[in-house]
């Protein structure tokens, strides 16, 4: 337990592309309101890119935030 307390933190400090409520969503790891509700449905996208978003596309930086965005939003 002493481990994951020491974890827990940064993992509130992880973002990912996913889905909420039907939309595409940037939600925090270990939130369950989201950062940003898209207009854009997930049921939109071919089923490849629908399961990722389901399993969620973690955000490595503020440039893959903004291409990741530009795919899915486009």
């Amino acid at each position: 337990m002493k481990n994951f307390r020491n974890i827990f933190p940064l993992l509130l400090l992880i973002l990912y592309l996913g889905v909420y409520d039907g939309k595409v969503a940037l939600l925090r790891g270990g939130h369950s309101v989201p950062v940003q509700v898209y207009p854009r449905d997930a049921e939109s996208y071919p089923p490849d890119a629908r399961q990722a978003l389901e399993q969620g596309i973690r955000i490595r930086s503020q440039q893959h935030l903004q291409d990741i965005l530009a795919f899915f939003l486009s």
